[in-house]
């Protein structure tokens, strides 16, 4: 969604995942709204994918296998930005038949 600040596109976006949330159906609902005066994990790209990637593994726990390599005390590989990326375009693969619906709003508020 485009529009000028202030013009309700947040107000929409929130609108839309609570519609979404009372809604029935089997899907998997993943959302994150950037947020400029929060924390940092609130504003930039590794909270993002972060809390996406939190989200569908609490949904979906079989799918948690993805992250045991960084269960592994010193030897375990770095959470870097692009690296929960790629966890989480790996977990959305897999989801074989389930469908996700994901809400991003506020990108002009990431760092």
């Amino acid at each position: 969604i485009k529009g000028k600040p202030g013009a309700g596109k947040s107000t929409l976006m929130k609108f839309a995942l609570g519609h979404f949330r009372r809604q029935k159906r089997s899907y998997i609902l993943i959302s994150f709204f950037f947020n400029a005066r929060g924390d940092q994990m609130e504003k930039t790209v590794q909270g993002m994918y972060q809390s996406l990637l939190w989200q569908l593994l609490t949904q979906r726990p079989h799918l948690r296998s993805i992250i045991e390599p960084f269960q592994r005390g010193a030897e375990a590989p770095a959470w870097t930005s692009t690296t929960i990326q790629r966890l989480l375009q790996e977990a959305v693969l897999k989801l074989d038949q389930d469908s996700l619906v994901c809400f991003v709003d506020a990108l002009d508020e990431c760092d």
